[in-house]
């Protein structure tokens, strides 16, 4: 089961939507892999880089990612 299939499933488990959701935690290797989960769970449409631009990931933002700093912020 993939990221997709996952996130869909453990979300109809939890009872949640997309707006219930706070803020998000991703395994961050490489830049492009945050941008590829935050697509499979649903965040946003496939090939929507617009979402990008117009989505305030920082903590007083919209949907804030990676509030401790992440991987790549620890020296991926």
């Amino acid at each position: 089961m993939g990221i997709a299939d996952a996130g869909k499933v453990a979300m109809e488990m939890a009872g949640v939507r997309h707006s219930d959701i706070n803020f998000l935690e991703l395994y961050d290797d490489y830049i492009i892999v945050v941008y590829l989960q935050i697509e499979d769970l649903g965040f946003c449409a496939k090939g929507d880089i617009g979402y990008f631009e117009r989505t305030d990931f920082t903590i007083k933002g919209q949907l804030p990612i990676q509030t401790g700093g992440g991987m790549i912020n620890c020296g991926q």
